[in-house]
Formats: structure tokens, sequence, C-alpha cells
């Protein structure tokens, strides 16, 4: 049926009935579904909607600024559009077009690894920050050379997914049948391109350690964020025996997501982490 924007999607929750209407099922099981029996999924749904606003009152609100200044970078709210795989699955465009609408947004955009277009198309046509998530892979080099191009590219930071060393159990997408297009270009994943790795099985991931971090930290000057740190203890590695850069220039930043585990706060909270470490929170 066609699409009516002003009349049919009034609040973010309406666009997915109309997704599944629109999108083969086995594509929409793949971006919709969790893993195994989607009780991390529930519990992120469930931690948003725990979260209360705590109001104000009697203030001048004539002037009002949600911006915020992140890894080095003025933006006009803090809201960013995480990376999400494979998106001309869905759209002839792509992440191109995700990266036009995050612009309009005077949102950050976020291309992965697993991106369809290049990252210079998504710099193009965006107005906001562009940042990379890197999925480490198994040709060490590689990920190097990845990192050492993206600020001559336009990425204004680079992110580390660091907590996936094996997929989920995708159960819906598999009994859906989703498989890759061969002809689905990843200019990014050599792993896929060059067959070692198998899209949609439990195939084990090469995986950093810190001293892979610290030796991605040399390459670049972009902020260097790392996506999927659960435990305050993670997020230091002033108990490791790897030496990092301390510079404001090579600071490395982290990342966490509510209810990955039992012992995961809901949302997560800053008790534990490191001084001056920004944190940010993704739905898992």
């Amino acid at each position: 049926m066609p699409l009516d924007i002003e009349t049919r999607f009034l609040c973010l929750a309406d666009f997915e009935p109309a997704a599944r209407e629109l999108l083969p099922h086995a594509v929409y099981e793949f971006i919709a579904a969790g893993a195994g029996e989607e009780i991390t999924k529930r519990d992120n749904e469930a931690a948003f909607d725990r979260i209360r606003l705590r109001p104000r009152v009697l203030r001048d609100v004539t002037r009002l600024d949600t911006g915020i200044t992140l890894f080095r970078q003025s933006l006009q709210h803090p809201l960013i559009l995480a990376p999400i795989a494979y998106q001309r699955l869905v759209h002839p465009e792509g992440e191109v077009a995700a990266a036009r609408g995050a612009g309009a947004a005077e949102a950050v955009f976020t291309l992965g690894t697993t991106a369809t277009a290049a990252i210079e198309d998504c710099v193009a046509v965006s107005q906001s920050p562009v940042w990379f998530l890197l999925y480490w892979q198994s040709d060490r080099g590689f990920n190097g050379e990845l990192v050492s191009r993206m600020a001559a590219l336009g990425a204004k930071a680079i992110s580390v997914t660091v907590d996936m060393p094996t997929p989920g159990d995708r159960r819906r997408q598999f009994r859906a049948g989703f498989k890759i297009p061969d002809s689905l270009a990843t200019p990014y994943f050599k792993d896929r391109n060059t067959g070692v790795l198998k899209v949609g099985t439990a195939q084990r991931r090469a995986m950093p350690t810190w001293a892979d971090i610290a030796w991605l930290r040399s390459l670049t000057t972009l902020p260097l964020i790392l996506k999927g740190i659960l435990d305050p203890d993670d997020a230091s590695w002033r108990s490791e025996p790897v030496p990092m850069p301390s510079s404001s220039r090579t600071t490395v930043r982290v990342t966490s997501t509510p209810c990955r585990r039992p012992s995961t706060p809901c949302p997560p909270s800053r008790s534990g982490w490191p001084d001056g470490f920004p944190s940010s929170s993704t739905a898992g």
C-alpha cells in the first residue's frame, strides 16, 4: 500500500509494521530479530522504557540548546545512528540514503565494515560527521589499512567492535532462510569477500586484544571508540601490560550496551568508569 508519511508515521514505532509489509520476509527477520530467545532484546526495550525524565519548571526556555562536544566534535544533539549491515538489501542507495537522512537531522552517521556503500559517498551527502565502525578481521594488515585510510576519506572517528567473537544465534533469520546475495558488494568486508568468513554461520571470528588496540591507536589521529565494553574493569587499560598513549589527541573512548548480561545495569551506570572518559549506550 502507498505510504503517506504525514499521516501514517506519527512516531518511530509506526515504521516497523510498514517494514514488515514492504520487505521480503527473510530480510525483515534479519533486521528485526534478536539472538536466541531474544531475552536481551526484550531487556533492552524494557530498560529504555524505564528511563524517566526529571521535569524542571520556572526556567527561561526562550533559547534551548541540546548541543554537546563529543570526541572533539561539536554536535547539535547526542544522537548517533549506529551502523546497520547490508543496507542495500532494503534501499537502492543503502547507506548513502541513510547518511543523507542523518545529515538532514544533524545526527552523526556511522558506516560499518559490513556496509554496501563507500564512506566517501556517505560523507559527500551528509552535513553531519560520519564515523567508521571496524569489525576486526583475520587480516591484521587490512584492518590497519582501513583505519589508516579513513581520515583521508572523510571519517571523523573510528569505532572498533570488541564484543563479538562469534555471531549471535539468530534463529528467526535462520528459520526464514535469510542469505546475503552473492552479488551484494561489501567493499570493506574482506573476510566475506574472500570466503574466510561464511556469513550466517556460527563461525568464530578474529578478535582484537589490547595490543591490537594500541597498534590501531598508533595508525590514526582520529578519536578511537571501543564499542561493546560492558564491565568498568574493561574500560581502563591501567591493569593491562600494554602501554597506551594518553594525550588528548589519542584518548581511547568507550561505549556500553545495556542489558547484554544480567550483571549490567539498565541503563548502564557511570560508577567505576575512568574519569574523563565519555560513554554511550546502544540499543544492543
